[in-house]
């Protein structure tokens, strides 16, 4: 069993223009998992990033707030293998 980690405190309201199709699933999904709209997309987006091995090199190669650099890098698959 995977062991639950923190909520993360540091969010920003972020206001997002879907269609309605996702609009829907979201709400289904999130009367079916009882998490709520916010976590179910910030658990997507985590997974995406993860998977999208291109995307983390076309940003390594960016330059930027260091900080928010650290925070994306942060949920890599590198970074999930380290603490493993």
């Amino acid at each position: 069993m995977q062991p639950l980690k923190p909520k993360h405190c540091d969010s920003d309201n972020l206001r997002l223009c879907v269609s309605k199709t996702t609009s829907s699933i979201l709400t289904e999904y999130e009367k079916y998992t009882g998490y709520n709209k916010n976590e179910i997309v910030e658990h997507l987006v985590e997974e995406i990033m993860r998977d999208d091995l291109e995307f983390m090199e076309w940003l390594k190669t960016k330059r930027f707030n260091k900080r928010a650099h650290k925070n994306i890098l942060d949920i890599s698959p590198e970074s999930s293998t380290e603490s493993a």
